[in-house]
């Protein structure tokens, strides 16, 4: 024999189901989201405070070479923070290491501090190989550097995304692979943003829900891929 439990006479059955059903979407996009927030090697550190120096070649590009050494890797963004970045857009790509292949790029949007733009499509990155992330400048050159010994080690990660060493090529294009290097140093500065586990569909009405909750105040970002 089955129970049924009766609803209040000021809710309609079609409110209570909407609200069980709001409540339960917004649970489970909370669990997503906090799954998929973009994680930044250099964590968003502060150049101008710890010890660069700035130089400011032409038609030049700067980077570095990391590994994963983590699966499940997607990147999703390519930042920057350098003496220009609020002056002029400036140009990042992602290169495989192994093919020199160019597998994103981006333009900036001028903008103080770190500047980060998406992807058009996340990138999938494979535990144990090795990539490059560059910033290149044309006619308007200006970059920070700085050794490990100048500027420590919190600028040389080494968890799921390890620092291998600078890469960098002058007289260049921005889609040329770099194909100079130098250990212990870091320039550019350029970095990537990345999700661990595959990306996931995220319904409109849940950004929409999301957004009467102020919850791009915890700077989540919605995420639309597969």
């Amino acid at each position: 024999m089955s129970t049924q439990i009766p609803l209040p006479k000021s809710q309609p059955k079609s409110m209570y189901l909407f609200r069980f059903f709001t409540t339960a979407s917004v649970v489970s996009m909370l669990i997503a989201f906090a799954a998929h927030a973009e994680i930044y090697p250099l964590a968003l550190q502060d150049p101008a405070a710890s010890g660069f120096s700035i130089n400011n070649p032409t038609n030049a590009s700067r980077g570095w070479r990391f590994r994963v050494n983590d699966p499940d890797v997607y990147v999703t963004e390519l930042g920057v923070h350098s003496p220009i970045s609020s002056q002029v857009s400036q140009t990042l790509t992602l290169f495989d290491f192994a093919s020199e292949a160019v597998l994103a790029q981006v333009t900036t949007t001028p903008g103080p501090d770190w500047i980060f733009e998406d992807l058009a499509a996340p990138v999938a990155l494979t535990q144990g190989s090795e990539y490059i992330v560059s910033l290149y400048f044309g006619d308007t050159g200006g970059y920070y550097y700085g050794s490990r010994a100048e500027i420590g080690n919190s600028w040389f990660p080494t968890g799921t995304i390890e620092y291998l060493d600078v890469r960098y090529a002058n007289n260049v294009g921005a889609s040329d692979f770099p194909i100079n290097s130098l250990a212990d140093y870091l320039y550019g500065i350029p970095d990537i943003g990345y999700e661990v586990g595959p990306t996931q569909v995220i319904p409109a009405p849940g950004a929409f829900l999301l957004g009467l909750l102020g919850l791009s105040a915890t700077g989540l970002k919605v995420r639309k891929w597969l």
